[in-house]
């Protein structure tokens, strides 16, 4: 793949899903599609999730922010582990196909005439595809170092601080102490009956929070990371779920009467956050633009 250059539509910025993006995030999300858009066609069209924290660090901007350019927008095609675009798959097809026809040209050439002026021609044009080929891997090469440059830093710069760190820096879980590296929990592919008792203990314990109707695979997803961090003890959900169902603020209580809802309770880290008491008495208060974003997700099917 030709990472030099790369096309794209004239007035794509007027296109309504990056319109939208720069309505909820402004410029600095218009930016990191770009930046984003320009990482794919360095990695070959895919990108795993496991690398959003580094580039996020490279891109010095929160790393909640970039995930939320990736799947919030219909801007690209995920699934558990990566995200490609299907834009950047089409063009770089048709530059092939292209490539591959000026090829085939040169070599039928070469056959008709039999003349040495257009065997130098295929060479010349084997030659192209041979510097292609070299441009890549350099470009391969260096998207590697860059990569490794990355997570380099990120491993000194958490060395550091876990030197900084003393034993009493813990985080209180289910009434228990434990420490910031117990807290790493991989979600897998979500138990469907684990997720319908959690919508259930959801609707039971928050009566007066939305109800759910449809549950999107993300959502799926953050239900599943709860209860990977919770030992799959709904005991410990339901406990949660009560704190949020009492919760004055986040049942319409706060001055602008918003009330949470099951996609926003699985999002990032406001389960631990709600836990911590982060929202009682209105602290932690969600900004208005977060409100209506996640409103807009809603009424989207979210």
């Amino acid at each position: 793949m030709d990472k030099q250059y790369f096309s794209h539509d004239l007035g794509s910025r007027n296109d309504p899903k990056l319109v939208m993006l720069r309505i909820d995030k402004g410029l600095e999300g218009l930016g990191i599609f770009w930046c984003l858009i320009e990482i794919l066609y360095e990695q070959d069209n895919r990108l795993e999730f496991k690398n959003i924290k580094a580039l996020a660090y490279e891109l010095h901007v929160e790393e909640s922010l970039v995930r939320s350019v990736i799947c919030d927008y219909e801007l690209f095609c995920y699934d558990e582990t990566a995200f490609w675009s299907n834009s950047i798959e089409r063009r770089v097809s048709k530059r092939n196909d292209i490539t591959e026809k000026r090829r085939k040209a040169g070599r039928a050439r070469t056959k008709r005439s039999g003349s040495e002026q257009n065997s130098e021609s295929v060479e010349q044009n084997e030659n192209f595809a041979q510097q292609d080929k070299q441009g890549v891997e350099r470009a391969e090469s260096k998207s590697e170092s860059l990569l490794s440059t990355i997570y380099i830093n990120k491993e000194k710069k958490d060395i550091n601080k876990k030197e900084k760190e003393t034993d009493t820096h813990t985080e209180l879980r289910n009434g228990v102490s434990v420490s910031p590296s117990d807290c790493s929990v991989q979600s897998s592919a979500p138990d469907e009956a684990l997720v319908q008792e959690f919508v259930d203990l959801y609707h039971k314990h928050c009566p007066d929070l939305p109800r759910v109707e449809h549950l999107t695979q993300r959502v799926r997803m953050g239900i599943a990371h709860i209860l990977a961090i919770d030992h799959h003890d709904m005991a410990a959900v339901a406990k949660t779920l009560t704190q949020i169902g009492e919760n004055k603020f986040l049942n319409g209580g706060g001055p602008n009467g918003w009330k949470a809802s099951l996609p926003w309770l699985v999002e990032g880290d406001r389960w631990a956050d709600i836990r911590n008491g982060k929202f009682e008495q209105g602290a932690g208060v969600p900004k208005a633009n977060s409100m209506v974003y996640h409103a807009k997700k809603e009424l989207k099917g979210f």
